[in-house]
């Protein structure tokens, strides 16, 4: 048997990126492959294999009540229709940084989504933490992972991405606060 070694260049693929994959798809699109997930992390730079992708979608279909259909050479996934408002969450693996206390910023009121939006964007195209993965209740360190280092680029990025001075993303605890931080700064800076 060949082996065949990952690439430096590529990040190995878990079950919790590849919920957050499937998650983006079927947000997209209503319904995803195993072929199309596999597709999208191998864009991503994640090193995947059909038969790992295969596994963890059926697992993850059982865990999240997904829909599975055989389609002849793929399996199709969607989400069941229910009644109810249900959420379909994940928990994020990741190695964090040591846990130290993070002083809050309680927000004056709640956060904007799209401010909410922008910083997933921000999440995503920086430390390649997939949208599906962040909730508003995301804690920066702890939840994804983010360092001392990290948060200052993000500090950095989110300057540049809002036009604004000041953001101190190291006093808020997770995105909510983060996002309301940055609205109240938006509503005095353009005062």
């Amino acid at each position: 048997m060949n082996t065949v070694t990952m690439p430096s260049t590529h990040t190995a693929t878990t079950k919790d990126a590849v919920f957050a994959a499937a998650t983006e798809l079927l947000d997209k699109n209503g319904k995803t492959t195993t072929l199309e997930v596999r597709d999208h992390l191998r864009a991503k730079m994640f090193w995947t294999e059909q038969r790992d992708i295969s596994r963890w979608m059926k697992e993850l279909a059982s865990e999240n009540e997904w829909d599975s259909d055989f389609n002849g050479t793929f399996n199709t996934f969607s989400r069941q229709n229910t009644s109810d408002d249900t959420t379909v969450t994940a928990t994020a693996t990741t190695v964090a940084a040591p846990v130290q206390d993070t002083p809050t910023v309680t927000p004056a009121k709640k956060s904007d989504p799209d401010t909410e939006a922008k910083i997933k964007d921000v999440l995503f195209n920086t430390f390649h933490i997939y949208r599906g993965v962040v909730k508003p209740s995301s804690k920066l360190k702890t939840d994804l992972g983010l360092s001392d280092g990290d948060i200052n680029t993000l500090n950095t990025t989110l300057s540049t991405v809002f036009g604004l001075p000041g953001i101190d993303a190291g006093k808020c605890a997770d995105v909510a606060a983060l996002a309301a931080s940055i609205d109240q700064i938006k509503s005095t800076f353009t005062k």
